[in-house]
């Protein structure tokens, strides 16, 4: 759940979950930006012709994210931005998050 209208009245990252949509990044940060708050979800990055994802945004509650990605740049950025930032002591191992 996301908090955050557009002009027309809807949830840019909701709108997007629901249609399932595949977006480039611009598209994904227009609409992460807009947000107020994410209560929980699951944002998956790609690159074309890979088979792993680049990387997973997990948010847990309003307060609290976990981030899932091999890319150091990314994981710099991130502790570059954010105090909080913690490493998880070995592989990640998340349970699903069920659609409702």
């Amino acid at each position: 759940m996301c908090t955050g209208r557009t002009d027309s009245g809807q949830f840019d990252l909701d709108r997007l979950a629901a249609d399932g949509s595949v977006v480039n990044g611009n598209t994904f940060s227009e609409a992460a930006h807009a947000a107020y708050q994410v209560i929980w979800g699951q944002f998956v990055a790609t690159v074309p012709n890979q088979k792993h994802p680049w990387a997973v945004i997990r948010a847990i509650d309003s307060t609290f994210y976990e981030v899932t990605s091999a890319d150091q740049v990314v994981l710099n950025a991130i502790r570059s931005a954010y105090k909080d930032v913690r490493v998880a002591s070995g592989p990640v191992k998340s349970i699903p998050i069920e659609e409702v």
